[in-house]
């Protein structure tokens, strides 16, 4: 397997990359915390999906993001592969959605359970991962986060030993026993079974007559019981249709005695509905005396009087403005004739002539104008006259017409009094017209109630025997029941009888086959116990050391490249268990140094995940290995080392991640990864 292109979109610290991953030893290198290891749970995650409690949507899901997306495209036999998963954030929790496959340039659209069967298919995985919450193997060959690179070396013996039997699959020739013993439990139970059958033969022979001789009683007792359901049956139809009849004229009194509550019901609302109108009336009564009381005589209308008052009002009005006009334009004459006398007082050249002006005939002219000013004063004084007529006139027509508005509004008042006076008696009629036909009504209801009761007196004496037919019919009832039910319990157990001795019959019939069943199914729990169970013991202990020895083997060496100190060596014990052996004394792993401690982890991871491909060959990411930070604590010596072992792995591609210096030496390719503003790229 070869991994080439990773596409991030808001996934943890990265908003958005896209990274190229060429052949050979690629490195991952950045300050502690700048994303590194983000790329390898992200090419994690695209493969397997979100694995429960151990990488969640919430941890990959860039904070603040509703939507984000993981592409990876690998290459297995010359074979592209690109997968992509998007992650989603909904209201209460981030989920995968459909994702797709693309193999050589075909997509397939995928759900995320889909995606992880077609991936573990791809790499040659166990089908039994698909419901795993994690994939030890992964884990195990590929690539292990660095939190956990040492937790293996520091398991219980028995957990360890457990996580081992589940990657190399040991643990099922368990299963294979289990299942085993299972079975022959199975087999051990049918033939506890089948020796029960047989062992009650001679009881199944002896049941076999005694129900041919109870079946015959059965016969007997239903030729007995049938004469007595005909009888009980004619009885319970005779009292039945009596029943019915009464039940008819049960009814019919029901009816009539509801009818007779409706009418007295209808008799009592009409009373009250006469109480209520009569109350009315007498109010109605009182307005109408006190309207007559209040009620003059309209004698004459006014209303053509106001029309000829506005009329002349009108004319005056026109009259005196005209006046008023004629006035203003007098005096207007009048004022031009004195400054016509001012000015030829003043004047001595006419401005005509430029002949000189006499006082002869200035005054000439000043008498002519004064003659005017005589007769526009006569005149002005005429009209003046006329207009103080007619202002009075005037003045007298508005009162006269203020007293014919006043008049008219009392006229409307009192129409209006008319008119209310004339509804007020429409109505007095109209209830005295309510209360004679309510009284009519009551009188007819009254005849109702009386018909009613006339026609319920014999059906009454009739429905009184109700009650003990109903009690005769219920006891005939129960007469005919109880002889069904005897009857149906006697025929079911002539039909029991019949079953059973069918059933016993084929029991019988069966008893010697089952002996012969008995004789094979203890050849083979023998076979099981005996034979099956130890040789399956005996691959397991065999598969068992030889993995042991693989492993022990390739841990020795990893371990002794990697710390150089000929006074130290490691081995595992039975449950494979890192035993340390320093100056001839064995220590645990505890007692090593830090760096130490990561050489040994690291030497184990290695062994691991050679014995794990040599076993599982139908894996196919043999050629490929992601180290997350595996020189934590090395010295610059061990860092050396580091070199030598990425050389002797012989792998296709290695992606290393770290914050070394020195292991950018012998590194083929740097992808360096910056963060920024909790941002993280690549550069």
């Amino acid at each position: 397997m070869l991994i080439k292109r990773l596409k991030l979109k808001n996934i943890r610290s990265y908003k958005e990359a896209d990274i190229a991953f060429p052949e050979g030893i690629v490195l991952l290198s950045g300050d502690i915390g700048s994303g590194k290891s983000s790329i390898l749970l992200s090419v994690e995650f695209a493969l397997f999906g979100l694995l429960r409690g151990e990488l969640a949507g919430s941890s990959l899901l860039r904070h603040g993001s509703q939507e984000g997306f993981v592409e990876l495209t690998f290459n297995i036999n010359n074979v592209d592969y690109t997968i992509r998963r998007t992650l989603k954030k909904n209201k209460k929790s981030i989920e995968q959605s459909a994702g797709y496959l693309l193999v050589n340039g075909v997509k397939k659209d995928a759900s995320a359970t889909e995606l992880k069967s077609e991936v573990l298919n791809i790499l040659g995985y166990p089908k039994e991962l698909l419901t795993k919450s994690k994939s030890l193997i992964y884990r195990f060959t590929l690539y292990t986060p660095q939190e956990e690179m040492k937790r293996i070396l520091f398991e219980n013996e028995e957990d360890r030993l457990a996580i081992l039997r589940k990657v190399f699959d040991i643990d099922k020739y368990e299963r294979i026993k289990q299942n085993a013993a299972n079975y022959n439990r199975g087999l051990k139970e049918k033939v506890r079974q089948f020796e029960g059958r047989i062992a009650d033969k001679k009881e199944k022979q002896e049941l076999k007559e005694q129900i041919v001789k109870d079946l015959d009683q059965t016969l007997e007792q239903i030729k007995s019981i049938q004469p007595n359901i005909e009888l009980a049956k004619t009885e319970l139809e005779n009292i039945k249709k009596e029943l019915e009849q009464v039940e008819k004229t049960k009814q019919k009194v029901d009816i009539i005695t509801n009818e007779i509550k409706i009418f007295e019901i209808k008799v009592k609302s009409k009373e009250q509905s006469i109480k209520d109108k009569e109350e009315e009336f007498a109010v109605v009564k009182n307005k109408i005396l006190l309207l007559k009381n209040e009620l003059k005589e309209v004698k004459e209308d006014v209303k053509s009087k106001i029309d000829l008052v506005k009329d002349s009002i009108s004319r005056k009005e026109k009259e005196i403005s005209g006046l008023r006009s004629e006035i203003a334009a007098l005096n207007a004459k009048k004022s031009h004739s004195n400054e016509v006398k001012v000015k030829i007082n003043q004047l001595s050249v006419c401005p005509t002539c430029l002949q000189e002006v006499s006082a002869n005939h200035k005054l000439k002219i000043v008498d002519a104008e004064n003659l005017k000013i005589s007769e526009f004063d006569k005149e002005i004084s005429e009209k003046e006259s006329k207009l103080k007529e007619l202002e009075q006139g005037l003045l007298d027509s508005k009162n006269h017409l203020e007293k014919l508005l006043q008049a008219d509004r009392e006229i409307a008042v009192q129409k209006l009094k008319s008119k209310q006076l004339n509804e007020l008696t429409e109505k007095e009629k109209e209830i005295e017209q309510f209360i004679e036909k309510a009284k009519i009504e009551i009188e007819k209801l009254a005849l109702e109630v009386k018909n009613r009761k006339k026609e319920l007196e014999p059906l009454l004496v009739i429905s009184k025997t109700y009650e003990k037919i109903r009690t005769d019919f219920e006891k005939a009832v129960e007469k005919e029941r109880n002889l069904a039910v005897e009857f149906a319990s006697v025929n079911q157990k002539k039909s029991s009888l019949q079953n059973q001795l069918s059933v016993v019959e084929k029991e019988l019939e069966k008893k010697a086959e089952i002996e012969k069943k008995l004789v094979k199914l203890k050849k083979i729990i023998h076979w099981i116990a005996d034979y099956f169970v130890p040789l399956m013991d005996i691959i397991e202990e065999h598969v068992m050391n030889s993995i042991h020895f693989e492993f022990n083997s390739l841990f020795q060496d990893w371990f002794s490249m990697l710390i150089d100190d000929d006074l130290m060596s490691a081995k595992l014990n039975e449950k494979f268990t890192p035993i340390i052996e320093q100056n001839g004394y064995e220590t645990s792993v505890n007692s090593l140094s830090g760096g130490e401690k990561t050489a040994c982890a690291l030497a184990y991871r290695l062994a691991l995940n050679k014995t794990i491909n040599k076993v599982m060959s139908s894996i196919k990411t043999k050629d490929l290995l992601i180290l997350d930070e595996p020189t934590d604590g090395f010295s610059s010596e061990q860092l050396d080392k580091m070199r030598d072992v990425l050389e002797q792995l012989k792998l296709r591609q290695i992606i290393l991640v770290s914050h070394e210096q020195k292991i950018e030496g012998f590194a083929d390719s740097i992808i360096r990864v910056s963060k920024e503003e909790h941002s993280s790229r690549i550069l």
